[in-house]
C-alpha cells in the first residue's frame, strides 16, 4: 500500500491553529497554564472523534525561581538562573570562587564556590562530595539569555535510594560572557562570592493527554512528545505536540488499514521532572509496553527557524533505508545525518524490550548555529521560543514524515530490519571502545559473543514467514537495546550522569587505561567494567540459547 497518499488528509491550518493556541501557554508543569494546555489537546481529541483520556499521577517537581552571582567586595553581581532540583538557598551560600578549567585537584574545592564549564550532573555530585559549597555553570557559547535546565542526575522521581543523589547544594547557570568576567576576578586572589538560589521542589499532581487509535492486533506504535515547557516553548515543544494532534486525526481515520494500533502520550514533568511523564507511564503500563509494544518514536525540538539539516537519532535496527525512503517522499531537497539515540528526551523505556527507538528532527546546519543548545538554536529554554521561531513548511513536512514513520511501522505486515546496519553499528562501537584500551585489558568475548548473535539471527530469520520474522525482531532488538543503551535493572531508571549513551559502562576503562593503579577512580571504573561485561555476555549468551530453541521447534513444526 502506498502511505504517501494519505499525507494529503494532513491540514496545515489545524496544525498552526494547534500551535498558536498551545504557544500561548507557560506550561510549566504543574501550572495552571500546563493543566490549560492539557485541556486543550483533549478537547481537540474528543471533537475529532479520537479515543482518549487523562493520566493522572503525583510526580517530584523542581521550578527555578531566582538567583544571582554576587562578590561584594567588589560590589558586582551577576544575572544568573538556578538549576531545576538544586538546593534551595535564598539566604546565599558564601565561598572563596574557585574556577576550574577542568582538571584541578578536586580537594581544593572544599568550602568553595567553583565556577566551571559544562552541565554534567556527575561533576555535581562528585564536588559536593569533596566539600564544595555551590556550583556556576558556565554556558559555552555566546547566547544573548541564560538557559533554563536541571542539574539532577535522577531519572524521574525518585526512589528512597535514588532520592540521595540529589544534589544538595545551590546550582545556578550563568552566560559566557560572564563566566568570562569571574574567571578573570578569580585570577585576582581569593574573591569572596555569594551564590543565592531559589528553587521549588516538591509533590504535585500532573495530567498527561493519551490518545489510542486501535488496530488489527493488540500491538502498538508508541508516539509521545512532551507538551509542558520552559516559557512558551514554541519549538520545545509546541510544534510537535501540533503535528501529533493532527496525526492522531488521520491515524484515526484509517484505522482500519493498521496492522497495529498506535498510542499518542503527551508527556508532562520534562522539564522540571527530568522527564517524570515517561518515567511514569513506563513503570505504571508495564507489563503492556513489554507484551505488545513494538516501537518508541519521539518528536521534540520539531521545525525550528533556519532547519536545514535532518537528523535521525535510533538505535538502528530498522536500517537507514527505512528513513531515507520517507524522505525521499516528504523532502528530497536534503540529506540524512544518522546518531546513535542519546540518553535524554523522554528515553525512558530501554527496559521494556521494546526493539525499535528513534527520533529525527531539521536541526540548524554549522553556518546557522549560534548556540550550543541541542539544535543549535541560540531560544532554546528561554522566554524567546515563541511561536515566530516556527517554520510552519518545515512543519508541514515534519508531520507528513512522522506520518509515514508511523504508518511504516504500524501497517506493514513486517517490522523493518536491516541485520547489518544493526550488527555492524554494534561492531562499530565495540570496536572504538576496545581500540582504546591497553592491550592486556582488552575482552574481545564482548565481540565475540556479538559475532554469534548475528549468526544465529541470520538463520532464524531466513527464508522465514511474517510471524516468525517479527518474532526475532522483537526478542532481539528489545535485549539488545536493553544491554546496549542501560546498565541497570531493567525495572529500575539508570542516571541520567552525561557520558556515552551506549555500553557506557565499557568506557571507563578505555579512557583510564594508564592511570595508576592506586588511583581509587580507577578501580571504581574497572569495578563498573567488569560487572558491565558479564552482564553483556550472560544476557546475549541466554539470547543465543533462546533462538537456537525458537529455531529447534520452528524446524519441528
Amino acid at each position: 500500500m502506498d502511505f504517501f497518499e494519505f499525507t494529503a488528509d494532513l491540514d496545515q491550518d489545524r496544525m498552526r491553529a494547534h500551535l498558536e493556541k498551545l504557544s500561548s501557554f507557560e506550561k510549566l508543569s504543574g501550572s495552571d497554564d500546563a493543566m490549560a494546555a492539557a485541556d486543550y489537546i483533549i478537547r481537540v481529541l474528543e471533537n475529532d472523534g479520537v479515543d482518549c483520556h487523562l493520566e493522572r499521577f503525583d510526580a517530584f517537581l523542581s521550578d527555578p525561581v531566582c538567583a544571582s552571582v554576587e562578590l561584594p567586595d567588589c560590589g558586582l553581581v551577576f544575572r544568573a538562573r538556578p538549576r531545576s532540583f538544586s538546593a534551595d538557598a535564598p539566604d546565599g551560600v558564601e565561598g572563596i570562587l574557585f574556577h576550574d578549567p577542568g582538571e584541578s585537584d578536586i580537594g581544593m574545592m572544599r568550602g568553595k564556590i567553583v565556577l566551571a564549564y559544562g552541565f554534567d550532573e556527575r561533576y555535581c555530585k562528585t564536588i559536593e562530595r569533596y566539600g564544595a559549597v555551590g556550583l556556576i555553570q558556565i554556558w559555552t557559547s555566546d547566547d544573548p539569555l541564560i538557559h533554563e535546565d536541571t542539574v539532577s542526575g535522577v531519572w524521574g522521581t525518585p526512589t528512597s535510594d535514588s532520592s540521595l543523589m540529589l544534589p544538595s547544594i545551590p546550582v545556578a547557570g550563568v552566560s559566557l560572557e560572564d563566566g568570562l568576567r569571574l574567571i578573570e576576578l578569580t585570577k585576582g586572589g581569593d574573591a569572596t562570592c555569594r551564590l543565592v538560589s531559589e528553587v521549588k521542589t516538591g509533590v504535585s499532581e500532573l495530567v498527561m493527554p493519551v490518545a489510542e487509535i486501535r488496530g488489527k492486533s493488540d500491538d502498538f506504535v508508541l508516539l509521545s512528545c512532551h507538551y509542558d515547557s520552559w516559557f512558551k516553548g514554541a519549538v520545545d515543544n509546541c510544534s510537535a505536540d501540533s503535528v501529533a494532534l493532527e496525526i492522531a486525526r488521520v491515524l484515526n481515520g484509517h484505522a482500519t488499514d493498521l496492522e497495529r494500533g498506535v498510542k499518542i502520550v503527551w508527556w508532562s514533568g520534562h522539564s522540571d521532572g527530568r522527564y517524570a511523564g515517561s518515567t511514569w507511564y513506563c513503570d505504571n503500563h508495564w507489563h503492556e509496553l513489554c507484551e505488545y509494544c513494538i516501537a518508541h518514536v519521539t518528536s521534540d525540538l520539531m521545525a525550528p527557524k533556519g532547519g536545514s539539516v535532518r537528523k535521525v537519532y535510533t538505535t538502528g535496527i530498522e536500517g537507514k533505508f527505512f528513513h531515507s525512503s520517507i524522505l525521499a517522499r516528504t523532502d528530497d531537497s536534503v540529506g540524512i545525518a544518522f546518531g546513535s539515540i542519546g540518553r535524554g528526551a523522554d528515553q525512558s523505556f530501554w527496559g521494556a524490550d521494546i526493539p525499535i527507538h528513534f527520533y529525527s528532527r531539521y536541526e540548524l546546519d554549522g553556518t546557522e548555529k549560534r548556540s550550543a543548545a541541542p539544535g543549535g538554536a541560540w531560544w532554546w529554554h528561554t522566554s524567546e521560543d515563541t511561536f515566530d521561531k516556527v517554520d510552519l513548511k518545515l512543519m508541514e513536512r515534519e508531520a507528513s514524515t512522522l506520518l509515514l514513520d508511523a504508518l511504516s511501522l504500524a501497517a506493514e505486515p513486517r517490522l523493518p530490519f536491516d541485520l547489518d546496519v544493526f550488527f555492524g553499528g554494534i561492531n562499530e562501537e565495540l570496536s572504538v571502545i576496545l581500540d582504546g584500551y591497553p592491550s592486556e585489558l582488552r575482552s574481545f568475548e564482548i565481540t565475540d559473543v556479538f559475532g554469534k548473535l548475528r549468526s544465529r539471527v541470520q538463520v532464524a530469520i531466513e527464508n522465514c514467514d511474517d510471524a516468525t520474522w517479527n518474532y526475532v525482531v522483537r526478542k532481539v532488538g528489545g535485549v539488545v537495546n536493553r544491554i546496549r543503551q542501560s546498565y541497570g535493572s531493567r525495572y529500575d531508571h539508570d542516571y541520567a550522569f552525561s557520558g556515552k549513551s551506549v555500553f557506557s559502562r565499557l568506557y571507563g576503562l578505555s579512557s583510564k587505561g594508564k592511570a595508576n593503579v592506586a588511583d581509587p577512580d580507577r578501580l571504581f571504573v574497572s569495578t563498573g567494567f567488569l560487572r558491565g561485561k558479564n552482564r553483556i555476555i550472560s544476557e546475549i549468551s541466554a539470547l543465543i540459547r533462546d533462538l537456537d530453541v525458537f529455531c529447534v521447534m520452528r524446524q519441528e513444526d
